[in-house]
């Protein structure tokens, strides 16, 4: 199961990358680092979460002291109404498990 989590995430993204034309590089961090990076994130990055077994993108709308605020890409996608009106789910940070900055994405390491 776990190897196919991993070739998933790797053809995402590689597809990106493609897509992109540009080469995405990922970083290997400590929780402790993942959750600093998370504390200087702005509305609209994009992070990986796992919630009951369960993986998904989704882009953050806010950063707070408890955890991040986000909307999950499938709902935006599929969004038909104005800009705001998607209103967003606060994840805790250890469900966290991937942060994308700037094409860089940073992958938390197992505990």
């Amino acid at each position: 199961m776990k190897s196919l989590v991993i070739r998933a995430l790797l053809t995402a993204v590689l597809y990106k990358r493609d897509t992109l034309g540009a080469q995405m590089s990922v970083v290997n961090v400590t929780m402790g680092e993942l959750h600093e990076k998370l504390a200087k994130c702005i509305a609209g990055e994009r992070v990986l979460i796992e919630h009951d077994g369960n993986r998904f993108s989704a882009r953050i709308q806010h950063v707070g002291m408890t955890g991040v605020k986000v909307i999950p890409e499938t709902l935006i996608k599929n969004s038909t109404g104005d800009p705001g009106d998607v209103e967003g789910v606060t994840v805790p940070y250890d469900e966290i498990w991937e942060l994308e900055v700037k094409g860089v994405v940073y992958s938390r390491l197992p505990n």
